[in-house]
């Protein structure tokens, strides 16, 4: 296993292990077991322990998701069409876990927001970058700034 493969092997086991279970409901041990990466690596690639790994799983999801919105934006000229083509899409990965794609950063804000600081700011700005794609979208349909924003 070379050093890029085990630390992307455990930011995907952690993600995964963190969309299906939560943040407090899994551990360290669980993710080491279900990436199959030797338990010294955890430490060596997220020195910050599982908070690091959690913000970088949501920082991975970020670009994803915001790839998702931008496409489905892309593929149609009404902004509704486009939200609801996304809101579809999303609402798919959710009928089987085996193939659960993203982080519900919703379900980690809201079991650390109050607890760590780095998390709930890593969430934060997933949210904002989101939110930028719809408005941009939004703006090119014809809302102004402020109503977009909304």
């Amino acid at each position: 296993m070379s050093y890029g493969d085990s630390r992307e092997k455990i930011l995907s086991a952690a993600t995964r292990l963190f969309q299906l279970q939560g943040y407090y409901g899994t551990g360290l041990n669980q993710i080491i077991k279900e990436s199959g990466a030797p338990k010294g690596s955890l430490y060596y690639h997220f020195p910050g322990g599982k908070e690091q790994l959690a913000i970088e799983a949501v920082n991975e999801m970020k670009d994803y998701i915001r790839q998702k919105i931008a496409d489905c934006m892309e593929a149609y000229t009404d902004p509704a069409e486009g939200i609801q083509a996304f809101l579809r899409e999303l609402s798919c990965q959710f009928s089987c876990t085996e193939d659960i794609e993203g982080l519900p950063v919703g379900l980690l804000a809201a079991e650390t927001s109050l607890k760590s600081e780095p998390l709930r700011k890593a969430c934060h700005g997933a949210y904002k970058e989101w939110a930028l794609v719809y408005e941009e979208k939004l703006r090119q349909g014809g809302c102004s700034e402020s109503h977009a924003k909304e």
